[in-house]
């Protein structure tokens, strides 16, 4: 659904299959509904309001939201694909983590490239690794700082943005 303030946000279902056309978004991976919430509200705090924010709840629904934007440029004859300016991704949820989700996003080319900042609250030195090996760009610590996250789209994106 659109969101009428400060910037275009939706929430993907592989049930509904509803969300943003626009250009180049920021998705925002995470099973707990306030951390994503504070995320998007900290992003809205001093990103363009024509920038779109699309929320996600699992690694299942980012993998299912990635098909469908392929699919649908296939099916319009199109061959430029609205390719996220960054995902942030939480580490830990449930079913399927975030390193199994980089990892199964990170094989399939048109997406290998996309920018990851992967949000955890945990220190662990082995998922970090394991991350950083399936090709995390960023890593994000919660709670995190309106600086954290403005430091994270500068190291992984071509997008910079100013707080403002």
């Amino acid at each position: 659904m659109l969101n009428n303030q400060n910037v275009y946000s939706a929430e993907y279902s592989s049930e509904s299959c509803v969300y943003s056309h626009a250009p180049q978004p920021i998705v925002i991976v995470d099973d707990s509904k306030d951390d994503s919430s504070l995320l998007l509200r900290c992003l809205k705090s001093f990103i363009p309001e024509e920038k779109p924010i699309i929320t996600l709840r699992s690694g299942k629904e980012l993998l299912d939201y990635l098909g469908e934007l392929e699919m649908e440029n296939i099916e319009a004859m199109e061959f430029e694909v609205e390719i996220p300016d960054m995902i942030f991704l939480d580490l830990m949820m449930p079913q399927m983590n975030g390193i199994q989700t980089l990892a199964a996003m990170r094989r399939q080319g048109i997406w290998s490239d996309v920018p990851v900042t992967l949000v955890t609250c945990s220190r662990d030195d082995i998922a970090i690794k394991q991350a950083e090996d399936v090709g995390a760009n960023a890593f994000m610590p919660k709670p995190f700082t309106k600086q954290d996250v403005v430091q994270a789209l500068h190291k992984g994106t071509n997008f910079s943005p100013t707080i403002m």
